[in-house]
């Protein structure tokens, strides 16, 4: 935690911009009712039975213990200080419930209190999930299981499991609390933007998700994680009764052959990322299964950034196989080695991949394969059972699966998922929508505007800060609300001097000099950028945690060295012996007279790496760009700024680097990251409601009173949080 602080304070020139997501609550007119897609393929025939207690696990890797006698229930997470649990949420009132579906049939409504959302206030973040419902839902007062009608349909054609069967059990459920209000199901959920919508963009279901706060990971498929005081070892409880999206049971199989066949097998990974193995000693991290739900891992000496790591959110779950905690297992061990080693050469060949270990990263990819099993899927699990279809998919957790999404379409399709483990605090399984249209257009431009004109009801992409005053200049026309989150992050907009570079010595040791750093500081102009690129939103100040967070340094260190001061940039930079020898502007390098040259390296939104380099030229330094082509992958071109000299080269060259783009030969002295990431737009259905009353206020003044107001839960596209 402590390197943390280090790591935020040795950032220089920061920027925080206070929005950092957007969301666009669309009102949109209905579209018409969406074709239903055809029902899947009967549930095969129960199988063996299900994985006895007493049955010995395959043997696994030396660096894995086997399993031992059982252990004691894991014990509940301690609740942190600063967090208080909130209020048990739902109850068992009298009053009935008005109909979700706009049907007459009330069978599917049980009594109940009406779901009232947390309440998050000015600067807060909200609670975790497991926090609010308990480990064991616990604090949520137990209700009857309800399902969409596309579901019920469904089950009464035979083609799906009953509710109460494709669930787990009230203490293994996933409960997810909507962030404003209970849904109503049904209808399609369009989003236009510039690239594909694809599986990941619909959340596939992580073990492990980050709190609302931003400062750890807290249970999310998985119901258990915890660690010991030493943070020398974590245990994990799965849900016990969840399933796949083909309704394939999830077990401890599962996690078993993610971690011992893919996680800690050296063809598959030659070695571990840092935060899975022991910081001292650099050893692998070691596991152990204590039963049918509980495992375990282990680190030589302590480990905290295993509980804080964004990088351990991904690899809970099944995007990053072989690098994951969890895979079906049922699906991917027809593609390793040790399970079936017979087809391996034929496939493959059929895939046009060398060997079975590039076949397996081929066909983890959960974005390049679509549709549903080409045969039956049992319902009843059986370790010996592998899918041996003609169709390859992976299947997930998440709230849809992926029903076309084929790289470049104009349309991707993806499908509710009638087994997807999760419920809102009142009973009904999520998601509330049947199914998530993505809909591919022109350009970001042409995505924007088809959002502004209502033909989207959900989005998060493709917008920039700058550009709000024009999304909520267009609000009451499009019907749509623009919706503010604060994010605990210390900066969306910055500049990170590289003190490890070695390569020039001289550079070296100046990006190592305070006064250096203060100096580039000191030299952009931060309101500038605020006004021209964040519409005024931001928040000038360095890179620091939070206030919220127990991080927060203090009001001194968010503004320290951060106002725009030219003047004493120019004379700091005089001390250290920089000067402009020859009169063109620009600075020289001391050690042989030559041009003071920089490099950026940028992760996107060139307009920011522009304004910096309009900054820097005032202060003695000229800049140089590059842009990635669309759709090329090849080494940029650069683009040179204007200078008013042409006699000798530039004094400080900035070269910034798109992602994806290769520059092998420069070693960044300058992070560029960007002053706004693609900023989430989230639209939601326009379900029956009062008609609205008039306000007073103008667009921009009802945004900035209703920023206070928590953001559209994830709730309502169903997926597990992270």
């Amino acid at each position: 935690m402590t390197n943390k602080i280090w790591k935020y304070s040795a950032a220089i020139a920061v920027t925080a911009v206070v929005l950092t997501a957007a969301a666009i609550a669309c009102a949109a007119q209905e579209p018409e009712e969406p074709v239903q897609p055809a029902a899947p393929a009967a549930a095969a025939p129960a199988a063996a039975a299900p994985f006895p207690s007493d049955q010995a696990a395959p043997e696994a890797p030396s660096q894995v213990q086997q399993l031992p006698a059982a252990a004691a229930p894991a014990m509940a997470p301690a609740l942190p200080e600063p967090a208080q649990a909130a209020a048990a949420v739902g109850g068992g009132g009298t009053g009935p419930l008005p109909d979700r579906t706009g049907s007459d049939d009330d069978s599917m409504m049980p009594d109940a209190m009406p779901y009232m959302a947390e309440k998050i206030q000015p600067g807060g973040f909200g609670t975790a999930f497991h926090i609010i419902t308990g480990t064991s839902n616990e604090n949520i007062t137990q209700v009857p299981y309800r399902e969409s009608p596309m579901s019920a349909a469904l089950v009464a054609q035979g083609a799906i499991l009953p509710v109460d069967e494709r669930l787990p059990d009230w203490q293994n459920v996933f409960i997810l609390p909507p962030g404003d209000e209970v849904g109503v199901y049904g209808g399609s959920l369009r989003t236009t933007r510039a690239g594909n919508i694809t599986q990941t963009d619909m959340g596939m279901g992580y073990g492990l998700e980050m709190s609302p706060d931003g400062l750890r990971l807290v249970p999310s498929v998985f119901r258990v994680f915890e660690g010991n005081d030493d943070g020398t070892e974590y245990t994990f409880n799965i849900r016990e009764g969840a399933r796949w999206s083909d309704g394939y049971p999830h077990t401890i199989e599962d996690v078993r052959f993610a971690l011992e066949d893919l996680m800690l097998n050296k063809e598959l990974m030659p070695a571990l990322p840092a935060v899975l193995r022991s910081p001292i000693t650099g050893d692998d991290m070691r596991v152990q299964f204590i039963d049918d739900t509980t495992f375990k891992v282990f680190f030589d000496d302590p480990n905290f950034s295993f509980m804080e790591s964004t990088a351990m959110n991904i690899f809970s779950g099944i995007k990053g196989c072989p690098r994951c905690f969890i895979s079906p297992s049922h699906i991917q061990k027809r593609y390793h080695i040790k399970y079936n080693a017979a087809e391996i050469p034929a496939i493959i060949e059929k895939n046009d991949q060398s060997n079975w270990v590039k076949n397996f990263t081929y066909i983890r990819n959960v974005r390049g394969f679509d549709g549903p099993p080409s045969e039956p899927i049992p319902t009843q699990f059986d370790i010996d059972y592998i899918y041996r279809g003609e169709n390859h998919y992976n299947p997930v957790f998440g709230g849809f699966w992926a029903r076309s999404q084929k790289s470049g379409a104009e349309r991707t399709e993806f499908e509710r998922n009638h087994y997807h483990p999760s419920i809102d605090p009142e009973g009904n399984q999520l998601p509330y929508m049947d199914e998530w249209i993505g809909i591919r257009t022109e350009n970001r431009e042409v995505g924007i505007f088809r959002t502004m004109r209502g033909e989207s009801d959900w989005s998060r992409w493709d917008l920039v800060t700058a550009e709000m005053p024009l999304y909520l200049a267009n609000s009451e026309k499009g019907d749509y609300s623009v919706v503010k989150s604060d994010s605990p992050d210390g900066s969306d907009a910055t500049f990170i001097a590289n003190q490890e570079f070695v390569e020039d010595p001289e550079l070296g040791e100046l990006l190592r000099t305070r006064n250096f750093r203060i100096a580039l500081s000191l030299a952009w102009n931060r309101n500038g950028t605020n006004e021209a690129l964040a519409a005024g939103l931001g928040t000038p100040q360095n890179m620091v945690p939070h206030p919220a967070t127990p991080y927060f340094p203090g009001e001194e260190w968010r503004t320290l060295d951060t106002e725009y001061d030219l003047d004493r940039a120019k004379e700091l930079m005089a001390d250290m012996g920089y000067t402009d020898g020859d009169g063109d502007g620009y600075l020289d390098r001391k050690s042989d007279g030559g041009p003071l040259t920089m490099f950026f390296q940028s992760n996107s939104h060139y307009p920011f790496v522009e304004w910096l380099q309009s900054d820097f030229k005032d202060l003695g330094s000229s800049s140089t760009s590059t842009r990635q082509v669309p759709g090329r992958a090849t080494r940029p071109s650069l683009r040179r700024s204007t200078s008013s000299s042409s006699r000798r080269p530039r004094a400080a060259r900035t070269h910034g680097r798109m992602r994806g783009t290769a520059w092998p030969q420069r070693r960044r002295i300058l992070r560029v990251l960007p002053l706004v990431s693609t900023t989430p737009l989230a639209v939601k259905r326009a379900w029956p409601r009062p008609a609205p009353t008039r306000s007073t206020r103008t667009p921009m003044e009802r945004w900035l009173r209703t920023a206070r107001t928590p953001p559209t839960s994830a709730a309502t596209c169903s997926n597990f949080r992270g």
